[in-house]
């Protein structure tokens, strides 16, 4: 089987696709009979890998980090050179165009990961949801199986008509997000008294919402509160309760992240719309409950059990929440939002329903994958010209 997986959305900015992109990669690596590539959009930032091909990348507004191609057709060409049995895209955008065009030519099967809802990904005012809706359901039309991170994405998209859409819970990393990752010290070294309710935010790009409702929930909790803000944005917070780490997939590695979130009491999401929360896995993994809103996938991987869901929208029963999450007994919490990380959302388990789903949809296809190893192009890891 000779897969390749197309991105414009592998880079630092959307830990998402990149996480995915690679436990797949390492996971396929443990196959004999699969080859894997990975071809995205070049960065400053991108990796240099045996399986991986960089394209030539421009900068696109709105979408921090995230690039297109300057030439859609030479990735199409050196696609076709490569002969894949299939092809799986991470975005609805120029990499899906160009594997449709593979597909009608060539009679490759395509697959799509889709982690977001449609509506929301473009910025406000631009389209609305109906069209935004509509516009992927004719995109998607060509896939041959289409992978959602949620349940409710899912049936969003079989109700456009996606009845090949199949439900692939997001996953996280267990041994690396993992509560003997905790720093006994990390109270001291913000200067924060033992007794501290130490809470965590993770803040990936600076586009991220309902910040300011996080902010004047702080202001509504007592002095024994304490916010760890883990993110890229630059942005300052004026604010005594609240303690600040830059962090960016490049200058750190991920064991400081899972450091980080470990030594907290509790992970704070109040995003709205998100189909793929990774820092909630992430937390979970770590042994910390989560509390957020009752938006997007949040009540799908949270619980009474493992966290605090939020109903209402506004600072004072986000505040509400948090305290509630304490008097339910944190550390109880922990242990279920672990074991259920473990139960339901490792990487390994997950590879191997996307291998059934993947074998289930393409066995009866004349074009299906077939057990070859013998591709050996020599420019995988060249930038294309």
């Amino acid at each position: 089987m000779y897969l390749i997986d197309i991105s414009q959305f592998y880079v630092p900015e959307c830990r998402k696709i990149k996480t995915y992109l690679a436990a797949k990669s390492r996971w396929l690596a443990e196959l004999p009979h699969v080859r894997h590539i990975i071809i995205a959009p070049d960065s400053e930032y991108m990796p240099k890998n045996e399986r991986m091909i960089r394209t030539p990348g421009l900068r696109i507004p709105f979408f921090p980090g995230i690039r297109l191609s300057r030439s859609r057709k030479s990735v199409e060409f050196i696609i076709k050179s490569m002969h894949p049995d299939y092809i799986e895209v991470s975005d609805p955008f120029q990499f899906a165009r160009a594997a449709i065009n593979l597909k009608q030519e060539n009679n490759i099967s395509i697959g799509a990961v889709c982690h977001f809802d449609p509506a929301h990904i473009l910025p406000r005012g631009l389209q609305n949801k109906k069209t935004a809706l509509k516009k992927l359901a004719r995109l998607y039309s060509h896939f041959d199986i289409i992978f959602t991170s949620s349940r409710i994405l899912t049936q969003k998209l079989r109700e456009c008509g996606m009845k090949q859409a199949k439900y692939l819970p997001p996953g996280v990393d267990t041994t690396l997000f993992h509560p003997k990752a905790t720093d006994p010290a990390m109270r001291d070294r913000l200067g924060l008294k033992e007794e501290t309710r130490l809470l965590a935010y993770v803040e990936y790009t600076p586009r991220h919402r309902n910040r300011e409702i996080l902010l004047e929930a702080m202001q509504r909790l007592d002095d024994r509160y304490h916010l760890l803000v883990i993110g890229s944005n630059t942005k300052s917070f004026n604010m005594e309760k609240i303690s600040y780490f830059y962090f960016h997939q490049n200058s750190h590695t991920p064991d400081t992240l899972a450091t980080l979130i470990a030594s907290c009491d509790i992970l704070i999401h109040p995003e709205l719309h998100q189909h793929y929360p990774l820092s909630v896995l992430e937390a979970m993994s770590c042994g910390l409950p989560a509390v957020g809103f009752n938006s997007g996938s949040f009540n799908e991987l949270v619980d009474e059990n493992s966290g605090v869901c939020v109903n209402t929208i506004c600072p004072q029963k986000l505040a509400e929440g948090i305290s509630l999450a304490y008097e339910n007994g944190i550390i109880n919490m922990g242990h279920a939002a672990r074991k259920k990380t473990q139960k339901n959302h490792n990487w390994n388990d997950l590879l191997a329903q996307w291998h059934t789903h993947y074998v289930n949809t393409f066995a009866g296809k004349s074009n299906g994958p077939k057990h070859r190893t013998n591709h050996s192009p020599s420019a995988t890891t060249q930038r294309l010209q």
